[in-house]
């Protein structure tokens, strides 16, 4: 029998976990795993798009010292319809711009652009 997509997570593109590995990495990540905490976050988007509970996971990724989930939380909070959302997935993206990884640097300067762009 196939779990149900509620029961499952998967992890690095292949791997799958079920529910019992979920409520432990919800555990380590609320202990302070920034690993486990992006590794929910990241499996939620995958499954669930940017739901309210992708968002709070890739925040405690954040809050745990992930500097790779700052890009993934400004993008799914820039896509939610509420301006106090958006307005943090600004923030966020300007934050990668200070003190993010040169990596993100581009792709946030790019979504910031077009930001502006969208606004005039």
């Amino acid at each position: 029998m196939q779990p149900k997509p509620s029961e499952w997570i998967p992890l690095n593109g292949d791997t799958i976990i079920r529910s019992p590995e979920k409520e432990l990495l919800e555990k380590e990540a609320i202990a302070g795993s920034a690993s486990a905490a992006l590794k929910l976050g990241t499996s939620l988007t995958i499954n669930e798009g940017n739901s309210d509970e992708t968002i709070y996971w890739l925040q405690i990724a954040v809050e745990n010292g992930s500097r790779q989930a700052i890009y993934n939380l400004a993008t799914a909070l820039l896509t939610r319809e509420e301006p106090q959302k958006q307005a943090r997935g600004r923030y966020w993206l300007e934050e990668i711009m200070r003190n993010g990884p040169v990596e993100d640097r581009a792709s946030a300067r790019f979504l910031l652009e077009d930001l502006d762009r969208k606004k005039k």
